[in-house]
């Protein structure tokens, strides 16, 4: 009986003891000072937290502060309420509220990465490894692998970037559950102090939904987010982009829907709608709507995407484009275009495929003003202007004071309609096969191309454009003031300048030089006998 009680003692005493181990672990001074232990041996990271308290159903964490390879992370209140007894009884993610207060991530003071490209490999391995697989659809892989239930999320936070730029966030939502379809919520603002910076600030809106069915897949997506940018140079309308996705059966056909729209003052232009389906028995997407596209797999094919289709667009603002590649600059164009394009095209890969796209485009414009013949010298081509009207009028000559009339005009040419016929081939080159801006007294045609270079933006290409200018009225009478008129007219009865000439340079920067050539010419004849007339005039014979 002694021995019998002398175990019970020592079997009660483990109990009691491991009873007190237990408790303790729960006492939130405990849990502070086991996460600084854990943390504490890890090389490179610090962390400093100011108080731990987790249980069975809530944990919170206060003024976390973590700092890894310069980047920062606070907190200043991390809270859950969830129920470890649903996890263990019923396998299922059971949180009734998430809330982070104050997140804020510091980047400023990352070090630079370096990026380091991979030898690719070569040979038939290679190619079969490099690959991309099929698209199996968006929601192949959207099955949950356990019952989940999110009622609340709440959180805010402050990312700092360097050159002082910063993003401001709040995320909201909540009723993420199997059975039902949740929603989250976002507000971005993006700042930037910097002086000349061509995107001052940047706020965006949205929301995303989505449906969890009973048996635990995602079958619908809903997102929509509407942005607006300031700068300098950037116009002041806001974008609305919209997107649903939905599946009605498993493993069945999928449904895209996209909608982009401009937000003008309080009125919303459609720019355009999209639907594609994803057949999923075929592995091909067929479109429909203002942008029908189809994109079909052959997996044995060893460029085993296709593309073909066509794209219609209204209203492409051409002024803002160029404003945004090239801001210290007024745009070489500005016009409002309607673009109609049949595409198609092969590729190993989805980028690839739409690297390698070719077709044609038909460009219409709107009235607007093409700055391209005389953007490279417009302030001496000002300063030419001022001189040839005062060289005129102290000499006398109406042909030096119509070379200073056409030197203003050609800064800046204003046009009723513009139109351009573009095809792509397999050089990937753009082939300008006609263009041609018209007014009631000007006419200006050409045809040329724009060089592909892979990487480089299409506005930064190597432009070639042959043209030929013709004028009536006011035009041609300062074209034939300057003997710049070749004696012929062209099909709709405008007058053709004597020589052509080819506009170089690229879209965001046109070099015009070889027509302020044929121009200076022009000037240096005409204006020789006017001048020796009025020198001997002002000092005798």
């Amino acid at each position: 009986m002694k021995v019998l009680r002398i175990v019970g003692l020592i079997v009660g005493g483990i109990f009691v003891l491991a009873a007190l181990l237990v408790g303790a672990a729960f006492v939130p001074a405990v849990q502070t000072w086991a996460v600084r232990k854990a943390v504490a041996g890890q090389p490179g990271l610090r962390l400093e937290i100011g108080r731990v308290a987790a249980g069975l159903s809530t944990t919170e964490i206060r003024d976390l502060r973590l700092v890894q390879d310069g980047l920062v992370v606070t907190a200043k209140r991390v809270f859950a309420r969830y129920s470890v007894w649903d996890y263990l009884a019923h396998k299922q993610v059971n949180v009734d509220r998430i809330e982070i207060q104050d997140l804020g991530v510091d980047t400023r003071q990352m070090p630079a990465t370096a990026v380091t490209t991979a030898p690719h490999p070569t040979g038939p391995a290679a190619t079969s490894a490099s690959r991309a697989p099929a698209f199996l659809g968006v929601f192949h892989l959207a099955r949950l692998p356990l019952d989940i239930r999110l009622a609340s999320l709440a959180a805010d936070g402050r990312v700092e970037l360097p050159g002082d730029r910063t993003v401001g966030f709040t995320l909201q939502g909540g009723g993420i559950e199997t059975g039902r379809r949740g929603q989250l919520t976002w507000k971005i603002d993006y700042s930037d102090p910097a002086k000349g910076a061509p995107m001052r600030a940047l706020h965006a809106d949205g929301s995303v939904s989505l449906r969890i069915t009973a048996d635990r897949r995602i079958d619908s997506i809903e997102l929509e987010n509407t942005a607006a940018a300031e700068g300098p140079k950037l116009p002041p309308e806001g974008v609305r982009f919209e997107l649903k996705a939905e599946q009605a059966v498993p493993d069945g056909d999928e449904i895209y829907t996209t909608r982009l729209s401009l937000l003008r003052n309080a009125a919303t232009e459609p720019i355009f709608n999209f639907r594609v389906v994803y057949m999923a028995g075929a592995h091909r997407l067929d479109g429909t709507g203002d942008v029908p596209v189809r994109i079909a797999f052959a997996a044995k094919d060893p460029q085993p995407y296709t593309l073909t289709g066509s794209i219609n667009i209204p209203g492409f603002d051409v002024g803002a484009f160029l404003r945004a590649a090239n801001p210290k600059e007024a745009p070489a164009l500005e016009t409002r275009l309607a673009i109609a394009a049949k595409l198609n095209g092969r590729g190993q890969t989805l980028p690839d495929l739409v690297q390698n796209v070719h077709g044609e485009l038909d460009l219409s414009g709107s009235k607007g003003i093409l700055r391209a013949l005389g953007n490279k010298g417009r302030q001496a081509a000002g300063i030419a202007s001022v001189g040839l009207r005062l060289l005129g009028a102290v000499a006398g000559s109406d042909t030096s004071s119509a070379l200073g009339e056409l030197t203003g005009y050609l800064n800046e040419m204003p046009f009723d309609h513009f139109t351009m016929h573009v095809n792509r081939g397999a050089d990937l080159n753009l082939n300008l096969a006609s263009l041609e801006f018209i007014s009631p007294e000007m006419r200006l045609t050409g045809h040329g191309t724009i060089q592909h270079q892979k990487g480089v933006s299409i506005v930064d290409q190597p432009l070639h454009v042959e043209m030929q200018l013709a004028g009536k009225d006011h035009l041609a009478f300062l074209l034939g003031k300057t003997n710049l008129l070749g004696g012929q007219q062209d099909d709709k009865g405008y007058s053709l300048m004597s020589s052509p000439f080819v506009i170089g340079g690229t879209l965001a920067r046109p070099d015009s030089s070889q027509l302020w050539k044929i121009v200076g010419s022009a000037t240096a004849s005409a204006l020789a006998p006017a001048a020796s007339k009025a020198l001997e005039e002002l000092f005798g014979r």
